[in-house]
């Protein structure tokens, strides 16, 4: 956009016209106008000359990084910094205490950007670290997650015979993950029933993950002796640590 667009909505914004209308005089989209008056002081504030001067600024490249822009906000984010504050909490307290300076706000990624672009013996000359103590980013693609079951065993799976509860020796299992007061962590607890007698087995193991998907998976361990099948239920767990 020239300084004869921008001129040109000045006049429109003393003569009180809508934005449709100063955008058909300059040949601009309406969302384009509104942006422009909003990002230059709104209705009431927007000069043509000083829009145009904050706008050749804002092209410049390289762009200066977001703490450098204002003296005050270095310091300040210097100072929070050195105290053990993280990027993000600096991020969320500065709008709080200091809500009529616009110059005072940054992202926690921009701290990040500011951080990690500074020389390594600035950061210790000036006592600027992150609680993690990196420097750096760390590259490198990330790896796959691991799966969450072993050789998983599908309901689909199942003999036929199981779904039936005709033939004896096939066992239904369930499973719910709480809490544990005697052990560190979660815990799961297993029950078991034969399909035809009714018969239950329980027991208590570490927080496994007994169901993937829809289909359901039956979670890894030991089924009773003699036993046909185990027909795993819909339930929840934890996948391995």
């Amino acid at each position: 956009m020239t300084l004869l667009d921008r001129e040109e909505i000045s006049r429109g914004l003393a003569e009180r016209l809508e934005f449709k209308q100063i955008a058909a005089r300059v040949g601009r989209d309406p969302s384009v106008i509104s942006r422009e008056v909003a990002r230059h002081g709104g209705r009431a504030g927007y000069r043509a000359a000083a829009a145009d001067e904050q706008a050749a600024a804002t092209r410049t490249r390289p762009k200066r990084l977001a703490v450098e822009r204002s003296p005050r906000l270095r310091t300040i984010v210097s100072h929070l910094l050195r105290q053990g504050w993280s990027p993000a909490s600096i991020a969320g307290r500065l709008p709080i205490d200091y809500p009529d300076d616009q110059a005072c706000r940054v992202s926690h990624e921009g701290i990040y950007q500011w951080i990690y672009a500074q020389p390594v013996a600035t950061l210790a000359r000036e006592l600027i670290r992150l609680r993690t103590g990196r420097t750096a980013r760390r590259g490198g693609r990330r790896p796959d997650p691991a799966p969450r079951i072993k050789d998983p065993v599908y309901l689909d799976d199942r003999p036929v015979e199981a779904a039936g509860r005709v033939v004896p020796g096939h066992w239904e299992g369930d499973c719910a993950t709480r809490k544990s007061h005697v052990r560190s962590g979660d815990t799961d607890w297993r029950l078991i029933d034969e399909g035809v007698t009714r018969s239950s087995v329980e027991w208590i193991v570490p927080a496994l993950a007994c169901v993937m998907g829809d289909r359901g998976v039956r979670s890894p361990g030991k089924k009773p002796k003699g036993s046909r099948s185990i027909r795993g239920l819909r339930a929840r767990g934890r996948p391995d640590g």
